[in-house]
């Protein structure tokens, strides 16, 4: 989480990464992750903040696939976590960056490196511009 300063943004704004999965098992069931989403929105409300969800970067299925390693990370998944996030942040009434969406308007070949997961220098900068902008709104 990153804890911004007391300008008018806001307090926090933060995601959770997909959960891999090992031998076909997530580490974390989706059903898990939204469990633990309500406990952190609990703690977020009781505190006051202003809150900005920012929903997982897209995977390129295929090229996180040749990198051979002992997890596995699919776009199937980053989809079904993040519509479990979606439900939670929206009816905690967080405000949503959805990073996701702005990637795939981007280009998500051009944004995402060769290893499917992490964005290029150029997706970092197409990230950089939405995450300020929400930083930087001033809430009515």
């Amino acid at each position: 989480m990153a804890v911004l300063s007391n300008r008018a943004g806001p307090d926090v704004q933060f995601r959770l990464n997909l959960y891999n999965r090992t031998n076909a098992q997530y580490q974390v069931p989706v059903e898990t992750y939204r469990q633990n989403l309500l406990e952190i929105v609990a703690r977020l409300q009781s505190a006051g903040r202003r809150i900005i969800w920012a929903t997982i970067t897209p995977v390129i299925d295929d090229r996180h696939a040749h990198r051979k390693t002992d997890f596995d990370r699919y776009e199937r998944d980053v989809r079904s976590y993040n519509a479990a996030a979606l439900e939670v942040m929206s009816s905690a009434g967080f405000d949503i960056n959805d990073l996701h969406s702005v990637v795939h308007a981007a280009g998500v070949e051009d944004c995402i490196g060769p290893d499917g997961v992490h964005m290029t220098d150029a997706g970092y900068r197409t990230l950089a511009r939405p995450v300020i902008a929400a930083c930087r709104k001033v809430p009515e």
